[in-house]
This record gives structure tokens, sequence and C-alpha cells, in this order.
């Protein structure tokens, strides 16, 4: 019944699009054409968007959950990669590796360090005393331009490191877990494990990440929408792909793809597609399999790590070899990069009320009422498809809100990876910006001067609108109005998260020495 509700939904909101679309290019103003156009593609844009979603969800699949039985445990190597991250927090994700409930004996944990860090190789050492019967590893692998090196980057890493397991031949399966991910359900292992003894064409089973974040999850780290509700949909189309923790291989899929592609900007995203177009199949179990609890919050941070998966995203999408894959599948790996691609464009939609309220141009020559009849019900219908896609699992309207608002947000940072994107080309990939393992406070306003500055013009564009019509209602444009308040209602936020826990004392103390400037003084 779950699914019949979203069907019906999709297709209405199929409806709606389609006849908003066309009550566009009805009306479109050609007086001022080249304004109508920009318009126009941006509902272009927004009705192919509606249209992926609703194919992409079609149909979904929770999948029942295994467990593995005491005595039936296989051989599991863990690697966790390392570059900067505070050695005290690697041993700490690692003790919750090891505090599963899975036999110590079963275990081979690599800590692949890139940075070759003292400190870190000590307490690894700690470790090996502490859980004698486990296999505890300290790994380097060979320096960034070694020709030893097979990828730059954590794919180097992690290629030296499964390259390290793949000479214990009863090692079956690989795990990868990110150095600031905790283990936080103890059965874990023994879940993820017993899918991938069930089915021996199952490449890789991916879990739910989850984040210690603020109340309002200002920037959706616990991607509640998508862990909870797109997944299970990529579950029913053998779309389903990783996200770098909270991960098992089978080994043997790994080794078939050629180990992890250093050809993208981080590896879990293409491995997927790899292995998948070879006619493996993919998993994801909801269950949480991964915690952080330093996620990015700051401006700064959260910019790097969102404009890192963006390119990521739109460099797949346009260059990378996607044969093999079903129409389906090749769709699912499609919508990543079509959604940043949409986001810079609503981004820039915030021009039209602009140029609309204050020089009375619009985009089609009837507004008002006429406006209101043919894009309410194609807005009305998107909101409840999203809502429909809660599957059971908890996603409300905060969360849909959130996505919304975060793409909107962002979506400069979006423009610009997908400027990067078509200037680098395929043979050449952007500087890879590591995500901070912890938050810094301060203040970011630089950071948001494109948002501010579209949230000052739409505004400035209300005031100067509301005082040309001096008092009389039936001069205000109703049809533009609402749809410039909205925007100044999503970007408004941008000015709030600017600041992130700035203390002014801290600051001063650091900077005459009184208060040590560490990273352990943000965390």
């Amino acid at each position: 019944m779950k699914n019949l509700e979203t069907r019906t939904i999709g297709l209405i909101l199929l409806i709606s699009g389609a006849l908003y679309l066309s009550w566009v290019v009805a009306h479109i103003n050609t007086q001022h054409l080249w304004f109508s156009l920009f318009s126009l593609l941006i509902s272009v844009f927004s009705v192919i968007s509606s249209i992926l979603l609703v194919i992409n969800n079609w149909s979904w699949k929770r999948p029942v959950i295994h467990k593995l039985a005491h005595g039936n445990e296989p051989k599991v190597g863990i690697i966790i990669p390392t570059w900067s991250e505070d050695p005290k927090l690697v041993q700490s994700v690692a003790k919750s590796v090891l505090a599963q409930d899975y036999p110590l004996e079963k275990i081979v944990l690599v800590i692949s360090d890139d940075a070759r860090n003292e400190e870190l190789e000590a307490l690894t050492y700690q470790l090996m005393n502490q859980y004698p019967t486990a296999s505890i590893i300290y790994h380097t692998p060979p320096k960034k331009g070694d020709p030893l090196r097979k990828g730059e980057g954590k794919a180097g890493n992690l290629n030296s490191a499964l390259e390290l397991l793949s000479r214990d031949p009863s090692i079956h399966f690989i795990e990868t877990r990110d150095a600031d991910d905790f283990v936080v359900d103890k059965n874990f292992l023994r879940i993820v494990t017993a899918h991938l003894v069930r089915d021996e064409k199952l490449a890789f089973v991916q879990t739910i990440k989850k984040s210690k974040v603020n109340a309002n999850d200002s920037f959706s780290n616990n991607e509640t929408l998508f862990y909870h509700s797109l997944m299970l949909s990529k579950n029913a189309a053998n779309a389903v792909f990783p996200c770098g923790s909270g991960l098992l291989w089978r080994k043997e899929a790994l080794l078939d793809i050629d180990g992890f592609p250093s050809w993208n900007l981080v590896e879990d995203f293409q491995s997927g597609l790899e292995a998948l177009r070879r006619g493996w199949k993919g998993e994801f179990v909801p269950i949480v399999g991964a915690y952080t609890k330093t996620p990015p919050e700051d401006i700064p941070n959260v910019y790097k790590q969102r404009g890192t998966w963006a390119a990521d995203s739109l460099r797949l999408m346009f260059y990378l070899n996607k044969k093999g894959l079903t129409l389906r599948q090749k769709l699912h790996f499609i919508e990543p990069g079509w959604f940043y691609i949409f986001s810079g464009a609503y981004f820039l939609s915030g021009l039209i009320p602009v140029i609309t309220l204050m020089y009375g141009i619009l985009p089609v020559t009837q507004g008002g009422f006429d406006y209101f009849i043919n894009v309410t019900p194609y807005i009305l219908s998107t909101y409840l498809f999203l809502l429909s896609l809660d599957r059971k699992q908890g996603v409300g309207h905060r969360d849909i809100m959130n996505t919304i608002r975060l793409g909107f947000q962002l979506g400069p940072v979006y423009f610009g990876s997908l400027i990067r994107t078509l200037i680098y080309g395929k043979h050449r990939k952007p500087a890879y910006r590591l995500t901070r393992k912890y938050n810094r406070p301060g203040i970011y306003f630089g950071k948001t001067f494109t948002q501010t500055l579209m949230t000052a013009l739409l505004i400035y564009a209300t005031y100067i609108h509301i005082m040309n019509a001096g008092g009389d209602i039936t001069k205000i444009n109703l049809s533009t109005l609402p749809w410039a308040l909205t925007h100044i209602y999503f970007l408004g936020g941008m000015f709030r998260l600017s600041v992130y826990k700035f203390n002014p004392f801290r600051l001063i103390g650091e900077n005459i020495g009184l208060i040590p400037k560490t990273k352990q003084a943000y965390q």
C-alpha cells in the first residue's frame, strides 16, 4: 500500500509537471526572450529532476536482516586509512571495531598510516598488547609519487592495505572504515558478513552512517532522506553504491575491479559502479554501521566535503564508462550529479524574482491567479511525493525541508564544482581537499558572500516593489512575491550558519599564547 501511494502521487507529479511546463512554453514572454528562456531553462531542469525522482523511486526494497550464527564467523580484514587524524581518535575508533560481538581471532585490523605518525604507531602497538588474540597491523603505504603506489590519496592508501591483506587467502571480506567513524552496533560485522555469505554475487554491503549533530542538523549530516528512503529504492534497482564507511566488501569483487579506483576524487562511488557493471550486486542494509562525532559543521569544512561530493558525482555522470549497467542503474548513478546541477540552477533562479520585482519584467505573459493555478499542483505534488518516500523509516517534514534548503544554500558551491568538472575534463581531476576531522570555530561571512548578496538583492527588490505599489494591493505581484520570500527564507539561514561556536575570549587567549592553538581545543 505504501508503494501504491508513492506511485499514485508520482503519476500526479509527472502530469502536473508536464502541464506546468507546457503552460510556461505556451505563455513565454517573447518581448524579453533572453529572460524568458532563462526562466524556461530553470523550469525544464526542475521537471527533469521530478522525472528522475519518480522513475528512480518507483520501487523499493527493504531487505530482511540476517545475522551470522556464533561459530560460523569468517575471517575479516578491516582497513582504517589515516592521514592527519588525531592518533587518539584513530585508537578510539579501532577499539570500537574490536569491541564488537565477533571473535577477535577472526579480525585482521590494519591501521594504514599515510602520514607515518610516530604517536599513532605507538598507540597501535598498545592495541596489539591490549588485544593479543586479534591480528593488528601498523602499515605505511608507499609514499605519494612512488611507482609502487597504486593511486594517490585515500585510494592509494587503501590499495596498499588491500594488497597486504590479499596475501592471506583465508580473508574473504574487507571492511573499510574512516578514521573518525565509530562502530555503535556491536552486531555490525555479524550482520553484514551474513548477507555476503548468503549471496555469492553480492560484492558489498553498505549500511547507514550517522553523526553527532546539532538539534536541527543544519547541514543534513545524517542524510536522513538519502539513507532512510532513497537507498531502499536503489536496493530495488541493484544500484546501491558504497559510501566509504560502514561498508563490507567481498575481496574477490574488489580484486575483480582491480582494487579501489583512483580516477575519481574519492574511491567509494566509482568502486560501486565498477562492480555493478561487471555483473556484481550491491546491497543496502538499514542498520547503523558508522557513527562520527565530528561531522563538518563549520562553513569551510562543509564546503570541502560537499564540493568534493559534487565534483565526484559530476565527473562520474559526464565521463565514466557505464557500459554493462541497466538503464535503471544508469539513471540512479546519474541522479546525484543531476541533483548538484539543479541545485546550482535553483540558486541562480533567485535572479528571476529580483528582475521581475524591480523592473516589472515577467518571464510569462500571464501571472497572478493563472500562474498559481498552474504552478501550485506541481509544487504541492513534489512535496507530497518526497513525503511519501518515508517508507516507514521516520523521514518527516524537517528532513525534506533540510534537503531542499541545503541544496539551495549550497548552490554556489555545486555550481563551482560543475564549472571545475567541465574545465578539467575527463583526464584531469581537481585537487582533492581533505575534510578536517574537527570543526573550527569562527566567523565565515566571507565564505557566504554569494548567498548574502543574493539575499540582499531579493530583500531590496521586494522593498522597491512594495514601495512602488504605494499601498495599492492590486499592484502587488502576488505570483512573484511569495517566490522571493521563499528564497529569502532559505538563503537567510546562511548568515546564521556563518558563525560557528565563535568565542572572542578564546581567540584572544590563543593569539597572546594563554591558550594552546591545537586541534584538540576545537573538538
